[in-house]
């Protein structure tokens, strides 16, 4: 197959994807903007008018916030292969599809790569804007300021595949979006029931925070691999779902 049928398939995706991607980008630069200008106005705005101390704690509360909800902003990009899916599976796509030339494997191919570009792009603009949030508020950019980045961003993107697929089953996006949910709070219990033993029942916030930062910083040196997986797996589960929709 030409080069050019290949940029038609991408073209095709963004085109089917597009609302996604628009809604994603207008939530992230809106979370940004609105984050830099109230660290601005902690230094030189009107909230350097609140007495030190209490501007301090209200900072504290609000900094996390600050920089994480751009972050899962630019993470909501992810869910764009659930929005073009889903879009295929209400238009009855798969029927039109069994008659063109093109491949199961060249249409989740076209899909998987739309995918990568779009999570290296939100990698990028999150981790630009943390280190601009660090740089306001006078600290320096961690490892640990990373780490949380690419835990919230692989979790979105785990999320994403996990719905594309299930949309391609149950050819329901309202279905999907329930199973999916339903799977990923399983851990989420279960780390809520384990905080309930006596042996984690007292710990401080401070204590609780300190150990999801160790878990972040243990995560990252494993986050590319378990990108590359979750990659490869949800490509193969696509084509195949494709392949078993021709016979």
């Amino acid at each position: 197959m030409k080069k050019a049928s290949f940029k038609a398939l991408l073209f095709r995706e963004l085109f089917l994807g597009r609302k996604q991607l628009q809604s994603g980008l207008i939530m992230f630069f809106a979370c940004s903007t609105f984050g830099i200008l109230m660290l601005l106005s902690f230094e030189k705005g009107n909230l350097a008018l609140i007495p030190k101390d209490l501007r301090s704690d209200i900072k504290s509360v609000c900094f996390p916030i600050i920089q994480l909800m751009p972050v899962m902003a630019a993470g909501y990009g992810s869910s764009f292969v659930s929005e073009s899916t889903s879009r295929d599976e209400l238009g009855a796509w798969s029927k039109f599809r069994r008659t063109t030339p093109v491949t199961p494997w060249r249409f989740a191919l076209a899909r998987y790569t739309i995918l990568l570009m779009l999570n290296l792009t939100s990698i990028a603009l999150s981790i630009g804007y943390t280190a601009i949030t660090c740089r306001l508020d006078n600290t320096k950019l961690t490892t640990q300021n990373v780490a949380s980045v690419i835990a919230i961003l692989l979790f979105t993107f785990i999320f994403g595949v996990l719905m594309q697929i299930f949309i391609m089953l149950f050819r329901s996006a309202d279905i999907a979006g329930l199973t999916v949910t339903g799977l990923t709070m399983i851990p989420i219990f279960f780390i809520g029931f384990k905080l309930n033993t006596p042996k984690y029942a007292n710990l401080s916030n401070e204590e609780l925070f300190s150990m999801l930062g160790d878990f972040t910083n243990k995560l990252l040196p494993l986050a590319p691999f378990i990108f590359i997986i979750v990659m490869l797996c949800g490509y193969f589960a696509t084509a195949m779902l494709y392949k078993r929709r021709e016979k």
